[in-house]
């Protein structure tokens, strides 16, 4: 055994896992910035309950057919100047990826935080358990 390139080598290796653990953590810091965002939009339109990346029947996509990674949702009977809410929050939060449907559109997820958050209060706050 060669302890020194030993040692050398365990050093580079916890070097670059502490670098990758750096990186990981602004990615999620701009996350939440970013989930943040979204939900300040969701709230100027009235829309207290969203959901990015997950189903649940409080937003009435429980049966949705495809999986909910990569999509917000929002309650099926949202709307914003006859539109999908769902739809106009991916827009103007610029997350929008492609298409949607009612009440749900698909984004960008790499810039938001997965889970299903309600405004109660004026205060967002995401729901700890999803089914």
């Amino acid at each position: 055994m060669n302890a020194e390139q030993e040692t050398a080598a365990a050093v580079r290796e916890a070097e670059d896992a502490i670098r990758q653990l750096g990186e990981t953590a602004n990615r999620i810091a701009a996350a939440r910035e970013k989930t943040e965002e979204v939900l300040q939009i969701a709230s100027k339109y009235g829309v207290k309950t969203v959901g990015i990346g997950v189903r649940h029947a409080s937003l009435g996509n429980e049966s949705f057919s495809f999986g909910p990674r990569g999509s917000i949702f929002t309650p099926v009977n949202a709307r914003v100047d006859g539109w999908p809410a769902a739809w106009r929050i991916a827009e103007e939060a610029g997350i929008s990826y492609g298409a949607g449907n009612t009440g749900q559109h698909q984004i960008d997820n790499s810039q938001v935080l997965d889970g299903l958050y309600r405004c109660v209060k004026g205060v967002w706050q995401k729901v700890a358990s999803v089914d």
